[in-house]
């Protein structure tokens, strides 16, 4: 198909001003095609999560077929994989390039999915400000302000750094509720999802060892096993995979959850029809 954006020329060979050429790939175009709509809420997020989890598992099979190809015994491939396990890198972490190369990929995922967090309930929040509750200007910023919008991206800005630093229990509650989703149906993966960010935690701030903060986390969700204080929790490849399917199913599922509430399906669309013919019919024979 031709992406060239189109042109209209008339006989005076005036130019007319073609639209933004159309993108489905992008999560933009779908933000902008959905702006304004409950549908924005959802859609672009998810479809940039999508997008982010083909780019993770393409570069997590490449590493993982490399070392296959190097291990059936070709030498130049096998020769730049030793080279990796000797780079400054691996040696600094005291890990092969394999398991240095699945950290790096895991601290990408958990961002994706606050990512997704985040842009659903900041979209969530500029469609129905009233999400925000209560929320005090001084009157200084109310006369700064260009316009009543500006005021609700701050009183959204502040909701949503609010939120992010809660309890992980009340952090799940505060983003149902903005995003007007019922939590319970989320309750049986979420445990899995903070050991998993309270670790990446650990990765970027104590080089993967578990401390007192890391269990504290996981006591607050009355996590099964945690492991010992000064043990080492730097993914691996197995943990990476059992990550990615953890994110699968939890953002997976919030999308799912989200399209119920904001996008009826044809079935309650006629159920709704019906039920408003037979009001109709009812008042009609009523006034009659």
């Amino acid at each position: 198909m031709n992406s060239d954006p189109p042109t209209i020329t008339s006989e005076s060979e005036q130019v007319v001003e073609s639209q933004p050429v159309r993108n489905d790939n992008s999560p933009q175009y779908w933000q902008m095609a959905f702006k304004g709509t409950p549908t924005a809420i959802f859609v672009p997020p998810y479809i940039r999560f999508l997008q982010g989890q083909v780019a993770l598992r393409k570069a997590k099979n490449f590493l993982e077929v490399s070392r296959t190809v190097a291990a059936s015994g070709f030498p130049p491939l096998s020769d730049v994989l030793q080279s990796l396990d000797g780079s400054p890198e691996s040696r600094q972490a005291q890990v092969s390039f394999e398991t240095l190369f699945s950290a790096a990929l895991f601290v990408n995922l958990i961002s994706e999915v606050e990512h997704f967090f985040v842009s659903c309930a900041a979209t969530a929040i500029r469609l129905y400000p009233g999400k925000v509750g209560s929320e005090t200007f001084r009157l200084s910023d109310v006369l700064a302000s260009s316009s009543t919008d500006e005021l609700v991206e701050r009183a959204a800005d502040r909701a949503l750094q609010a939120l992010m630093y809660e309890k992980p229990a009340d952090y799940l509650s505060g983003l149902c509720e903005i995003v007007s989703i019922d939590k319970k149906h989320l309750l049986d993966i979420w445990p899995n999802f903070v050991e998993m960010k309270a670790r990446r935690d650990l990765g970027v701030h104590n080089n993967w060892v578990a401390n007192e903060i890391y269990l504290r986390k996981l006591k607050e969700i009355s996590f099964a096993t945690p492991p010992s204080i000064g043990l080492r929790l730097i993914p691996d490849f197995a943990y990476l995979e059992a990550s990615i399917k953890t994110c699968d199913h939890l953002v997976g599922q919030m999308a799912n959850l989200m399209a119920k509430k904001w996008l009826p399906l044809p079935g309650d669309v006629a159920s709704t029809a019906e039920g408003k013919q037979k009001s109709s019919s009812s008042e009609s024979n009523s006034a009659g």
